[in-house]
């Protein structure tokens, strides 16, 4: 099965003079790869926005491993692990397409709740269909 992937570029205001892409671009990127994930294959993606259910992070953990330059492209491999009643682990790899290198690992834990009382509630089925088929690699 695979992961699903998506590509960014690097700009001047992305890395240090060091080539080490700044966490505060890595957490970016996982939010964006996350939403291109969803509206790629999940066609009521938008039930999001009409405060029926909530998605939210309630974890975020990322490793800085390599570096990067300047318009260099990076491609996110995405998959899902630990998939539960409620949430799952969406695992991110980053790597250099010009060197292969990787150059960031990342994790976020998603929760589903119900707006205005903030229960728990399960993930949507077309939701849980659509991260099954994308396992972590």
């Amino acid at each position: 099965m695979p992961t699903f992937n998506t590509e960014f570029e690097i700009y001047f205001e992305d890395i240090s003079p060091s080539g080490i892409v700044h966490l505060e671009k890595i957490a970016e990127w996982m939010s964006m790869g996350r939403e291109r994930f969803f509206r790629t294959t999940c066609p009521k993606h938008m039930r999001f926005m009409d405060n029926k259910i909530n998605m939210f992070t309630v974890l975020m953990s990322i490793s800085i491993i390599g570096n990067a330059s300047w318009a260099d492209r990076i491609r996110a491999e995405i998959g899902f692990t630990k998939i539960k009643k409620v949430s799952f682990e969406i695992s991110f790899h980053f790597s250099n397409k010009n060197t292969n290198q990787t150059i960031a690992k990342g994790v976020q834990k998603v929760a589903f709740v119900k707006p205005g009382d903030g229960n728990f509630v399960p993930i949507p089925d077309d939701i849980k269909e659509a991260i099954l088929a994308h396992p972590k690699p």
